[in-house]
């Protein structure tokens, strides 16, 4: 039996392994790596703990500079720190901020060079690496006047004329893949192209939070390109910034932020949080961990799901992040780039695995602003009113409730109440293998169906119109007509769908005085609540159908309120118009 290791693993091709690193690292980890490099080195500075961003002319083009102050490295760490794995100062571990590091994050977009350079008691050394014929390393450069090549060099007199020599510092200037490419507008040699607050809106959306008092200062993207302005996270902006922010830690450590930012008065694109910030203030939501922001839902991505987080309205001004605990098992991937589970097949760590969380612990405040945002709250409440009594005659239990006990089997439906589907009970019987009979079987009187106490039976969905474009877009709901979120018994109608248009417009030719004001203000109601009254009560019927689970596995209970589903429901409306323009007369003339 082995016991101890009798020869390590090498690396049969070290050149490959170091360019296959490089050039697998998303090149979106660049701003991160190099960043949290240097505020970890600034917050270990004995005086001014300060990181600076801005930019440099190298031969007349701009170059991004990353500046902080700290211990500097001397000769020999600086041509140690350019091996990939290695850094000086840092903790190696797998919980740590020990990657594959900023060379690895920066060298795609950097082959022409990444300059170093480090201040270490008034002497300053400098190395440049780069990619030549293929091959990833430190760059020879000639000393002046010598004619010798060394790949670490003593510029302690041109760094003199730049920066002061007082205090330990380091800097890591961006060269880009060309002499031409201004690194500072363009970080990534047009691949992919950025905004010019790219520098700002990427730090906004990975630190949460700074830690260690230290200060950064990045350069504006905007009009003042070139004035320095500190940065503000969103932590530290979220009570100061923001309409409404509230944290809340629940039993078992997780913190929940919420924030609500105001839509501007002037612009209604616009959040107010957005007028002086660097960075667009657009909604979004994430898990955040050791400070750090991962597993990000941005704008249009994060409000297509924000219903199922319990946030039904208003998700272009809510923001939610999740913080996880300190001891939360999980694993940091190589490239820093995505929480992984520790245990199992350590599958992603994802934002949707805490809806119930966000859910369960909203703020009073923030439920009372949703309520205020949805619309015809009274057209809503008459609809669920019918939804809970078909609910309530169908038997259908409430979700979560008493796990252990079997459904109990559906009640006849009463007579106002489209009947249930007749074919279940002789599925059921054949399944059994029982021997044909004449008429299916009648219920058996001595085990009637328990009546379920009110606490018991399923609470019909809330219901919300939407008719702004931009809303039925950012929750994808273009050609659908309506959608169904299981997770917070939520059910969106959407009234831009060309169906409304039509029933409106069938309603109004089979009236008499259709364009008097009342008549159309009648008529947009009753479209309303047909809708939302017809495409609900395929959501009760579908979810109905859990109480047979032989028959009805929750697949196909899924695929039965799919949008898809509820759509082609919707588009059957034909034969309801007479009824419904009945229903419009006798209330334009108060008949009973």
């Amino acid at each position: 039996m082995v016991s101890a290791v009798g020869a390590k693993l090498q690396v049969g091709d070290g050149d490959f392994l170091v360019a296959s690193l490089i050039e697998r690292c998303p090149k979106s980890m660049m701003s991160r790596e190099l960043v949290k490099n240097a505020l970890e080195a600034a917050s270990r500075a004995r005086g001014e703990r300060l990181v600076e961003i801005s930019a440099i002319d190298i031969d007349g083009v701009p170059k991004l500079c990353i500046w902080n102050t700290g211990e500097g490295l001397s000769a020999t760490d600086l041509f140690k720190m350019c091996d990939i794995a290695s850094s000086i100062g840092k903790e190696k571990g797998l919980q740590h901020n020990f990657g594959m590091g900023a060379k690895v994050a920066s060298l795609p977009s950097n082959q022409l060079g990444m300059r170093y350079r480090s201040c270490r008691r008034g002497k300053v050394h400098e190395v440049v690496i780069g990619k030549r014929d293929g091959v990833y390393g430190r760059l020879a450069a000639a000393k002046p006047g010598s004619g010798i090549f060394a790949v670490v060099s003593d510029v302690t007199l041109a760094a003199s004329q730049e920066r002061r020599l007082s205090q330990d510092w380091t800097e890591v200037v961006l060269l880009g893949n060309s002499p031409e490419q201004d690194t500072v507008a363009d970080p990534y040699g047009a691949d992919p192209e950025v905004e010019a607050d790219w520098l700002a809106a990427e730090l906004y959306a990975r630190f949460f939070r700074l830690r260690g008092d230290v200060e950064l200062r990045i350069l504006n993207g905007g009009p003042k390109r070139g004035a320095l302005q500190r940065f503000a996270t969103l932590e530290e902006r979220g009570p100061r910034d923001f309409a409404g922010y509230e944290c809340v830690t629940d039993p078992d450590g997780f913190r929940i932020h919420y924030l609500y930012d105001v839509v501007s008065s002037t612009n209604a694109w616009v959040n107010e949080s957005g007028y002086g910030a660097m960075q667009e203030a657009k909604s979004m939501a994430g898990l955040v961990y050791d400070d750090e922001i991962y597993a990000l839902a941005y704008s249009w991505d994060w409000t297509r799901q924000a219903p199922d987080f319990g946030i039904p309205f208003g998700a272009r001004q809510i923001s939610v992040f999740v913080e996880l605990p300190g001891d939360y098992p999980l694993i940091i991937d190589g490239y820093r780039q995505f929480l992984r589970h520790r245990h199992g097949a350590q599958e992603q760590v994802g934002l949707r695995e805490f809806i119930d969380r966000v859910r369960d612990h909203r703020p009073q405040w923030l439920i009372d602003l949703m309520r205020e945002m949805a619309p015809d709250s009274n057209i809503s409440a008459d609809v669920r009113q019918e939804l809970q009594k078909a609910l309530r005659s169908l038997g259908v239990r409430r979700p979560g409730l008493d796990p252990e006990a079997p459904p109990p089997p559906p009640a006849p439906a009463p007579a106002a109440t489209p009947p249930q589907h007749a074919e279940a009970e002789p599925e059921t019987a054949v399944q059994q293998e029982a021997p044909p009979a004449a008429e299916p079987p009648a219920q058996p009187e001595a085990a009637p169906r328990k009546e379920l106490a009110d606490d018991e039976v399923m609470l019909a969905p809330d219901i919300f119109f939407l008719r702004d474009d931009t809303e039925v877009g950012e929750r994808n709901f273009v050609g659908r007509a309506a959608r169904y979120y299981e997770e917070t018994n939520a059910l969106y109608i959407n009234l831009t769908y060309p169906v409304a248009r039509e029933i409106h417009a069938a309603l109004t030719a089979a009236l008499d005085h259709p364009t008097s004001p009342e008549t159309r203000d009648v008529i947009r109601i009753h479209v309303q609540r047909v809708l939302a009254l017809r495409v609900g009560m395929v959501v009760v019927y579908a979810l109905s159908k859990r109480s047979e689970p032989h028959a009805w596995p929750d697949w196909a209970v899924t695929g039965a309120i799919t949008p898809e589903a509820l759509t082609i429901a919707a588009d059957d409306f034909h034969r309801l118009i007479p009824a419904m323009a009945e229903a419009v007369r006798k209330e334009l003339t108060g008949e009973a």
